[in-house]
This record gives C-alpha cells, sequence and structure tokens, in this order.
C-alpha cells in the first residue's frame, strides 16, 4: 500500500491559550481518523512566545506536495503583491505585405478561453484590422526549461509545461458522447479544432459495459488525441484533460480561430518572435488581481498556476527571464 505524506505547520497567535501540549490529543484523533495509515508530521507553537502546542515527529522527511503552494501564495503576495495583475499585450506592426498582429505574454496563470473570447470582442470593438498577415508570438519572459520533477513523457494536465503564453492552464479537454444511432462512431468534442483526432470508439446498446480509453500523444506534427472502446447509448460524456505540446503555439492557434470566426481575415499562420521596435501597442489584457488568482490556484490544488507564478517572481526579481 503507497503511504501518503502529511505535513501540517502551524503558527497561533499569542491569543492562544493551551493548558497542555495537545500531542496526545491529535494522535488520539489520527488514529480515528482515515488517515491513521499516513505517514504525519505536525508542529505547532504560538507567536510571539515560541511556546510548542504540538510536536509530532517535525523531523520526519516527508514530501510537501501542494503544501507547497502555501509558500508560492505567500512569496508571491510578498514579491508582487495582492493587487499586482499579470499583462497580455497586443501588438501591430505594418510590413509591405500588411499588418502582423504580436502577442507578447508575461506568464498569466489564468488566461482562460472565456478571456480569449472577450479580448477578440474587444480587439475587434478597437477597430483590428479586417485583414492580418501573421500572428506572432512573443513567449520569451520565460526561459523553455520545465521544472524539475515533470515528467518528460506524462500527458496528464497537471504536468503542463509552462509558457509567457498560455491558454487554459496548458491544458485541453476531450469529451466524448454516445451517437443517435448504435453501432456508430462514438462522438468526439475538443476544444482545439486543429488537434489530429483518431475515433475509434462506438456507440453501444444502452445496457451494454463502457470501455472508453483516451490516450494523447505528442508527435511531429503536434499533438493527437486516439479514442477506443465503447460507449452506452443514452449514458454520459466521458471527459478528460490533457496538456499540450507547446503552449504558446496553443494559444496562437485559438487565438487565430476565434478572430477568424469574428470574421477577421488571417492569411498566415503561428509564427515565434520578439517584439520588433516600432510596434505600436494596441491592446493590453489584465489578469484578475493576483489575491484572486491565488485563491483559485489553491482552491483546485493547480501545478500549473504554481510554476508560472513561480517564473514571474523570478522575473520580477530579478529584472530577467523568468526561469524556476
Amino acid at each position: 500500500m503507497k503511504k501518503w505524506g502529511i505535513v501540517v505547520m502551524v503558527l497561533l497567535s499569542a491569543r492562544v491559550v493551551a493548558a497542555a501540549p495537545f500531542d496526545s490529543r491529535i494522535q488520539s484523533i489520527i488514529k480515528e481518523s482515515r488517515i491513521s495509515k499516513a505517514d504525519v508530521s505536525i508542529y505547532a507553537l504560538t507567536l510571539p512566545q515560541n511556546k510548542v502546542l504540538a510536536d509530532i515527529d517535525k523531523d520526519k522527511a516527508l514530501n510537501p506536495a501542494s503544501c507547497m503552494k502555501l509558500i508560492t501564495s505567500a512569496a508571491a503576495l510578498k514579491i508582487l503583491g495582492p493587487n499586482y495583475q499579470f499583462p497580455t499585450r497586443f501588438y501591430l506592426v505594418d510590413t509591405p505585405e500588411g499588418k502582423d498582429l504580436y502577442v507578447k505574454g508575461y506568464g498569466d496563470p489564468s488566461f482562460v478561453i472565456e478571456r480569449m473570447e472577450a479580448v477578440v470582442t474587444d480587439l475587434i470593438r478597437t477597430r483590428l484590422p479586417s485583414t492580418l498577415n501573421n500572428i506572432f508570438i512573443d513567449d520569451n519572459y520565460f526561459d523553455k526549461e520545465g521544472f524539475p520533477g515533470r515528467k518528460e513523457k506524462s500527458t496528464r494536465s497537471y504536468n503542463a509545461l509552462t509558457s509567457a503564453v498560455a491558454l487554459n492552464h496548458a491544458a485541453i479537454t476531450v469529451e466524448v458522447f454516445p451517437s443517435e444511432k448504435v453501432g456508430s462512431p462514438a462522438d468526439v468534442v475538443i476544444d482545439a479544432p486543429w488537434t489530429t483526432v483518431i475515433n475509434l470508439a462506438k456507440t453501444g446498446p444502452v445496457k451494454s459495459k463502457g470501455s472508453i480509453k483516451i490516450f494523447k500523444t505528442y508527435t511531429k506534427t503536434g499533438d493527437a488525441i486516439k479514442v477506443t472502446g465503447n460507449i452506452p447509448k443514452n449514458s454520459d460524456e466521458r471527459k478528460q484533460y490533457f496538456s499540450v505540446q507547446n503552449p504558446s503555439e496553443h494559444f496562437g492557434n485559438t487565438l487565430k480561430e476565434l478572430l477568424k470566426g469574428s470574421g477577421v481575415n488571417v492569411l498566415g499562420g503561428i509564427e515565434y518572435a520578439a517584439i520588433p521596435n516600432g510596434a505600436r501597442l494596441f491592446y493590453e489584457e489584465k489578469s484578475p488581481f493576483l489575491s484572486d488568482v491565488l485563491k483559485n490556484m489553491n482552491k483546485n490544488s493547480n501545478n500549473f498556476m504554481a510554476e508560472q507564478i513561480v517564473k514571474t517572481l523570478g522575473a520580477v526579481k530579478y529584472s530577467g527571464q523568468g526561469t524556476t
């Protein structure tokens, strides 16, 4: 049986008065709880007196896991401040062939599709040209390295790559629905329509056994989704989340599709380049306040958001490129 480690660090105010150490009471609670088979380390004391209230294996080496997000949050609040907002800037550049749209990101961990839809509406309202040549992504605010402990071959959404320009936590959603006719292919819906989908799944009878499996692979031509198995007619959808191979490209492709859907003709593709001299700042999108971003990150224990914030801290603290 795999054993999980739980770390609890508590600093109590001076108003707390303890008649005796809490060790025996805490151990009794642990014994009667569902975490009785876990490794537990607890250390609690009052401030400013530093009176120890509980000391249960405080020196035991355990993996802090998502407790680290509390430290990340504290550092972010101290260095950036609770009202900090992550900017994403859109520039227009005139060329002999026409106008190019440049996007420079600063590591916004909270940029989701709903905000991008609003941005596209605002870009058009601000009189974005009806025809663009190329969309350029400037993601140089972060380095291209991963982060310590990242599993290179894992496609799980919590293992997503960091990027100065990213959308939907650098992840895509795949949903599988039964079709109207038994024996026909299942319906596969993906929020990244340019992604290759290999659909081998079938719709089965109402009482048949479901066996849907959803796989994602990284290929030389981009992300690919493969769906196999059986989904019973009238059953609920199957949903799975995956990290994307290239977060910046994912952002750019989504922006391009939304612009085209709103009547903007994009002639070229997604390119990568730094913002050139003379580029005109056309629009700036700002994230919610950091205090709200951290609530979202901690409530959902979002690894991607935490890694984005760490690299942002590096860039801001040392006035350079964000690195872990």
